[in-house]
């Protein structure tokens, strides 16, 4: 299968469920708000998912779909026993996580949250979120076992399945917000409020676990269904054999280069906290939207194109030859196209997106405008989170994962220094610019970093790419501002009358942006309308 069309199944699948996502967030916001309540739930979720980033999905993903891949094109029955001797040694990493965030939830929400001193939270906030905290770590171990079957997954060009996963983990979410908290409001024991947190949102976090535990059980489903039904279960004599020494020797520094962006949140969410209530909120909803484009398209691109990249580097006896390059070119002036559009869509419709989705119930529009300026600020990081996607795929592929680490570091320390000086001035809106700054910083020095192992580029075909690009850019943005002024003095009313003129701008808004940029695309290409045209009638015809 090529990159593209894996990435066209992996964004397909993951269109559904980042819908899913959006049904989610729109259910807290109502039943919540940006309440202290789902704030220390924002908290406490924060602590389990930064150790899933770094060694599920960062690591240990990346890490076992590489040595995966490698081992199932050579011996299959290989490849089946290390699959076997990573669920077992990620089972007893369930237990043990589970152990160790039970007792260390205290020292790790103090962390999470040295600066929320002098907030004005009420003396609860602290409590429920070590509460949550505890109840909430399994996550983490669930979230292991289900990179180890997504890599499978990944490796069989099942990237539809694997997409489609989160849609069980959103649904408990909104089964935690809209039946379990209604029930556990009525009928929870008292232990629950003075053992863990208020039983509402103890409602919304057993949702949570009950979604984790979905979304691994229907990768493994597929992959016990074609795979291993009816295969003995034959595991190594020793725990670390040498398929899965190689899958940590390859994770452990993917792990640090992994943590980048968690540890930055760390510090986000640090500063967050200190700002009173409702930053932690806006940055959450706000980071939803942003992420949504990067999920649908940054890493499906970066999933499909990470055994492709493999497969060819094996060919090649390890070496980045001419098709690698190629290979990688595609990818990256791929992921251009679509994010670069993606971007000036939320800076032009920042306010009537969150305006859309979140504002309703206890989302006041207060909350809207403050949610709205900071997923602005994100969006000029859209571009650099999809680069940074498919780069780190090629640093796996290449087992140079050192390098991702190292560059990592020094993320953080960009992070950090940001903040320290844009949050004085700029808010939870400061924050948002910081996390965009970090994402160009670390893609730029991914992107020169290729140099070390021999990448060569065409050059004059990326040149042009980034001219189209950048022209597409600013006349998608200013005709869009048009859009938006012409219509600002229309009386939209309000309810559900605003919300379908709403819609209709940002079809409006999203037409013109697909437009400009197909159009870029047929210059670039040197198409014109009748080829794009015949090319439209043979895909018809073949379906």
């Amino acid at each position: 299968m090529s990159v593209a069309r894996n990435s066209l199944l992996f964004t397909l699948g993951t269109f559904f469920s980042r819908v899913s996502g959006l049904v989610r967030d729109m259910v807290l916001a109502a039943v919540f708000g940006s309440s202290n309540l789902l704030e220390a739930f924002f908290v406490a979720n924060r602590i389990p998912n930064l150790f899933r980033e770094m060694l599920a999905e960062g690591a240990l993903g990346g890490a076992f779909t590489k040595v995966y891949t490698g081992v199932a094109s050579e011996d299959p029955a290989k490849a089946r026993k290390l699959l076997f001797d990573m669920l077992r040694i990620s089972f007893c990493i369930l237990i043990l996580v589970s152990l160790i965030g039970f007792l260390a939830a205290p020292h790790l929400v103090k962390i999470f949250t040295l600066y929320s001193a002098n907030s004005g939270r009420p003396e609860t906030f602290l409590p429920y979120t070590v509460g949550l905290t505890r109840l909430l770590f399994p996550f983490l171990g669930i979230a292991v076992l289900a990179s180890v079957v997504m890599g499978v997954l990944h490796e069989r060009g099942r990237f539809f399945i694997s997409a489609l996963a989160p849609i069980f983990l959103n649904l408990g979410y909104i089964l935690g917000a809209l039946v379990l908290s209604s029930h556990l409001s009525v009928h929870a024991p008292l232990w629950v409020e003075a053992k863990v947190a208020d039983p509402k949102v103890v409602g919304l976090a057993l949702g949570v676990l009950l979604g984790g535990l979905g979304h691994f059980l229907i990768q493994f489903y597929f992959v016990w269904r074609d795979l291993i039904r009816g295969e003995t279960w034959s595991f190594s004599k020793s725990w670390f054999s040498p398929d899965v020494r190689r899958v940590f020797k390859i994770m452990m520094p993917a792990a640090i280069a992994a943590s980048a962006a968690p540890i930055n949140l760390l510090v986000v969410t640090n500063f967050a906290t200190s700002l009173g209530t409702g930053a932690v909120s806006w940055l959450s909803y706000a980071f939803r939207l942003f992420q949504l484009p990067v999920g649908l398209f940054g890493v499906a691109v970066g999933s499909a194109v990470l055994p492709a990249l493999t497969r060819k580097i094996s060919a090649a006896k390890g070496v980045v030859d001419g098709s690698v390059s190629i290979e990688l070119q595609r990818a990256l002036e791929f992921i251009l196209w679509i994010m670069v559009p993606c971007c000036v869509f939320l800076q032009a419709n920042s306010v009537h997106l969150v305006e859309l989705f979140f504002e309703r119930g206890r989302f006041s529009h207060f909350d809207t405008e403050q949610t709205a300026a900071a997923l602005y600020a994100y969006s000029f990081g859209v571009v650099s989170y999809g680069l940074v996607k498919v780069l780190s795929s090629f640093y796996y592929a290449v087992e140079r994962t050192s390098f991702a680490m190292k560059i990592s570091l020094c993320a953080i320390a960009v992070n950090f220094v940001c903040s320290l000086f844009l949050v004085k001035n700029y808010g939870h809106v400061g924050l948002a610019a910081t996390a965009a700054a970090t994402l160009s910083f670390n893609a730029l020095i991914l992107f020169l970093g290729l140099r070390g192992n021999r990448v060569t580029f065409e050059f004059y075909n990326i040149l042009k790419t980034i001219i189209y690009l950048v022209l597409a850019f600013f006349a998608a943005y200013y005709l869009q501002s048009f859009c938006l002024f012409s219509f600002a003095e229309l009386d939209l009313g309000a309810g559900s009358e605003k919300n379908v003129k709403t819609i209709g701008l940002l079809v409006l808004n999203g037409t013109i942006v697909s437009i400009i940029f197909g159009a870029a695309v047929m210059l670039k290409m040197g198409w014109s309308p009748g080829y794009v045209a015949s090319r439209i009638r043979g895909i018809r015809s073949r379906s």
